[in-house]
């Protein structure tokens, strides 16, 4: 296994040889760049005190002259590449730049992407490499050397304890994010007046798994620095608890558009156990309607905004139809075992509700909306022109209004 000298002096978790950070940069190193064992020779060779032939090898092709250095480029250091392509086209390159292609893992981050499986357990899929395009390469040996040592944590994730907990994500293009978060952290703190682009162009995300005996790349992007978009991943990453409502957001986050994005399409596929049946998706949607919402609410109900609206419309109609079937009212509830009920009522409800939004789309979902959440009286609401501003968004943007209702009806539940 490789030493990885660098990357171990700079994991905060180690003692300079071992540590959660580094152990998972081998691990990568072994199952994606070194995935075929006769990759990983030069590795061996060196730790049974055997000359690297690989290292003559080099040599010989760096002191050739123009014109007959010219080498094959592996997937060992350029990732993806294969002996010829689709058109039957060679991957080559003049071996000085290969041999340069020998340092970029040791400025690679690497983090590990989980999902939950059908038994609700956290299962890896492959690794996630993020590689800096250097904007000013000084800047960023100093900068990067201190953001690596002294931002990351040494905190361990999960049960198992062995990976770092800000190398594991949930998305595996948020490690692109992750990484512009760390030095942008570095910046704010040191060296202020600087901006992440003096740092970095952008980062190259690609996301690779072992499958058998091939390495599949999955997924590839780049990720260009913006500074509103990277506060708002680390505010994101830290406000929400839900696996599957954390991805959502952050892919919301990677490509912008807002909050509320996809979650009625997530909510009807997904198995209710992962919506609302999921104890903790129903704290992160209450807390989205209080961080994500800009609460135009003033004194003046009138700025009352659509997204707070139909939050307090379905609160309103859960409460009254707990009060008429149940007769139960909350400021009666006194004891633990009263409020126990309370709450057992009120999910019930929200979840015949809740399966009644998920199942209907279009014409279907306004009518269903509003019999069900104008049954009861919502006129404290529905004034000062709220009537017309849900009117206009129920008929122009009703997928908007379905997912704001069924992430009201699991808030609120």
């Amino acid at each position: 296994m490789p030493k990885a000298r660098l990357i171990a002096d700079l994991d905060p978790s180690g003692d300079g040889e071992d540590g959660l950070w580094v152990k998972l940069w081998r691990d990568m190193l072994w199952s994606i760049l070194r995935g075929v064992p006769t990759t990983r020779k030069p590795f061996e060779d060196s730790a049974d005190g055997k000359p690297i032939a690989e290292v003559q090898k080099v040599w010989n092709y760096l002191t050739k002259p123009e014109g007959k250095d010219i080498v094959d480029l592996p997937s060992t250091y350029f990732l993806g590449a294969q002996a010829t392509n689709a058109e039957n086209v060679p991957f080559q390159d003049r071996a000085k730049y290969q041999f340069l292609l020998h340092f970029w893992p040791y400025a690679a981050q690497v983090y590990e992407p989980v999902v939950r499986d059908k038994d609700d357990k956290l299962k890896s899929v492959g690794y996630v490499l993020v590689i800096p395009d250097v904007a000013h390469l000084e800047t960023f040996c100093e900068d990067f050397e201190y953001a690596m040592k002294q931002e990351r944590t040494s905190e361990c994730f999960g049960d198992n304890g062995y990976r770092p907990r800000e190398g594991v994500v949930n998305l595996a293009l948020a490690g692109g994010l992750e990484m512009l978060r760390v030095l942008r952290k570095r910046l704010e703190e040191l060296e202020r007046g600087k901006s992440i682009s003096d740092l970095v162009l952008g980062v190259e995300v690609v996301h690779a798994e072992k499958q058998g005996n091939s390495i599949k790349i999955l997924e590839t992007a780049r990720i260009t620095p913006k500074e509103d978009q990277i506060g708002e991943y680390a505010r994101v990453k830290n406000a929400y608890r839900d696996a599957v409502f954390l991805e959502q957001r952050l892919r919301n986050v990677l490509t912008e558009p807002p909050w509320y994005f996809g979650f009625a399409r997530l909510c009807a596929i997904r198995p209710s156990k992962e919506s609302f049946g999921s104890v903790t998706f129903r704290r992160d949607a209450r807390v989205a309607f209080s961080a994500e919402v800009d609460e135009m609410t003033t004194k003046h109900d009138n700025d009352l905004s659509v997204e707070k609206l139909i939050y307090e419309m379905v609160n309103t109609y859960l409460i009254k139809k707990i009060e008429d079937k149940y007769r139960l009212k909350w400021n009666e509830m006194k004891t633990d075992a009263q409020k126990t009920e309370f709450y057992e009522a009120k999910e019930k409800i929200a979840k015949d509700v809740f399966y009644g939004c998920r199942s209907r789309t279009g014409e279907d979902f306004i009518k269903y909306f509003v019999l069900t959440f104008c049954s009861v009286n919502q006129s404290y609401w529905l004034k000062f022109g709220s009537y017309e501003k849900l009117a206009k968004l129920l008929y122009e943007d009703t997928e908007k209004a379905r997912a704001l209702t069924l992430l009201a009806i699991s808030g609120n539940a």
